[in-house]
């Protein structure tokens, strides 16, 4: 059972409503979190839109829940894994707790190797990317959560670079408690300031920022392919998840915020190199980033740069057959979503009937 909403949030719109609705989706489904819902999850719930955004919010929760408890039985597996091999281990010299130990000095040396050449080349130029996040503010709980994941991910990958590229995330405005939210919970990153490569933050438009001559802005509604990827260039995405359906966001969004700030947009030359087989078209932050640097890293242009990085970022699943996929996996996920389904049609017939 939901515990209590908070009193701070008792005087918004609806919480009877939507307080009565989880309740009933909680005596109803299996996939409800074990820990009473926190001012946090009622306040996210209270801005859903709709009855299934709030039903994915509650399942978004439940499988964090379960993450964690994955991740915890994996650490204590792993714990005592090491004691038995300890105990088993007739060399002194021998310790397999240490492994743990080594990779992670394995990384921090690799992190120190890098930040060394990158000093030791100078300031070399690259491109700037700009990640557009006056989506987030528009976009379900879920479908922030998820881009504002992307975005950490993104960090920390392009960290690792030899020679990181700029990154700027744009319209990030952080007085709203949302972006606040968003930037505790899945974007920590932005808070260390013991690592490399951490993006400039500004809540100004992208023209205000860079000049619109040197930009291009990515989208899949763009009328030209994008051929070479240059070094003085600035290169900007839309922060648009790309799992989830969203009410809020325009099907051209990408292509009018382009429009909308005067810079030419165009779209990666997936057709050319790509036979698309199933699932959107509309990649993921990290995906498009990691194609673009990939070509770059290839000379920036030419047939083979740009097969090999779509080769290595676009997911495998996009460019597998019908035969090819696994028909329980396909039949498990349709008896998840009709399941769905009739929860939501019980809960409208209860409740609004």
């Amino acid at each position: 059972m939901p515990k209590a909403i908070p009193k701070s949030l008792k005087s918004e719109k609806s919480v009877d409503k939507i307080r009565k609705e989880i309740e009933l989706y909680s005596a109803l489904s299996d996939y409800y979190p074990i820990k009473p819902l926190n001012e946090d999850a009622w306040r996210i719930l209270i801005s859903c839109e709709s009855l299934k955004q709030r039903i994915d919010h509650v399942k978004f929760l439940r499988l964090n829940e379960i993450k964690a408890e994955k991740d915890k039985e994996r650490k204590e597996l792993a714990r005592q894994e090491r004691i038995r091999e300890n105990q088993l281990s007739d060399s002194p010299s021998y310790s397999p707790s240490l492994v743990f130990l080594r990779v992670s000095a394995e990384r921090e040396q690799y992190q120190r190797v890098a930040a060394a050449l990158r000093t030791e080349r100078g300031i070399e130029p690259v491109p700037r990317l700009v990640i557009d996040c006056r989506f987030l503010p528009l976009l379900s709980p879920r479908g922030a959560n998820l881009t504002a994941k992307q975005i950490q991910f993104v960090i920390s990958e392009n960290r690792d670079r030899s020679i990181p590229w700029p990154i700027t995330l744009a319209r990030f405005d952080e007085s709203t408690d949302e972006i606040k939210r968003l930037k505790r919970k899945n974007i920590p990153i932005l808070e260390s300031a013991s690592i490399d490569a951490i993006p400039d933050v500004s809540e100004k438009n992208v023209r205000d920022l860079f000049p619109s001559f040197s930009c291009v802005y990515l989208s899949p509604d763009g009328k030209k392919e994008l051929e070479e990827i240059e070094e003085d260039k600035v290169y900007i995405i839309g922060g648009i998840v790309d799992r989830v359906t969203e009410r809020g966001i325009p099907k051209r969004a990408s292509k009018e915020a382009a429009d909308e700030e005067g810079i030419k947009s165009f779209r990666l030359p997936i057709n050319r190199y790509v036979k698309w087989q199933s699932g959107s078209r509309f990649l993921t932050l990290n995906a498009v980033i990691g194609i673009l640097q990939d070509v770059y890293d290839r000379g920036g242009k030419g047939e083979e740069a740009w097969s090999e990085a779509m080769k290595r970022n676009i997911p495998a699943r996009n460019v597998r057959g019908a035969e090819e996929k696994n028909e329980i996996g396909r039949i498990h996920h349709s008896r998840i979503r009709e399941y769905d389904r009739q929860i939501r049609e019980i809960i409208q017939k209860e409740l609004y009937a």
